[in-house]
C-alpha cells in the first residue's frame, strides 16, 4: 500500500502525462508518418514528441508531447 504523498506524487504525474497526450483515429499504417510529421510542425503549432504508440488493429494513435506547448494545434 501507497502512503498518502506517495500516492499524490503518482497522481500529479499521471495527471502532467495525460495533459501531454492526444488520441488521434482512424490513421492507417500508409499516413501514420505523415500524422506525426503534421503534430511535430511548430508552424502548425505542434512540437516535440516523446513517445508514440499505434495500434493497427484499432487504428489509433497516441501521441505524448515532451510538454503542453506542443499542443496548440
Amino acid at each position: 500500500m501507497l502512503s498518502a504523498a506517495t500516492q499524490q506524487l503518482q497522481d500529479d504525474q499521471d495527471a502532467k502525462w495525460r495533459s501531454r497526450t492526444i488520441l488521434v483515429r482512424n490513421v492507417s499504417d500508409d499516413i501514420e508518418e505523415t500524422v506525426l510529421m503534421y503534430l511535430e510542425n511548430q508552424r502548425k503549432g505542434g512540437g516535440d514528441i516523446e513517445t508514440s504508440k499505434t495500434d493497427s488493429r484499432s487504428r489509433m494513435l497516441m501521441v505524448t508531447y515532451h510538454d503542453k506547448e506542443g499542443m496548440n494545434m
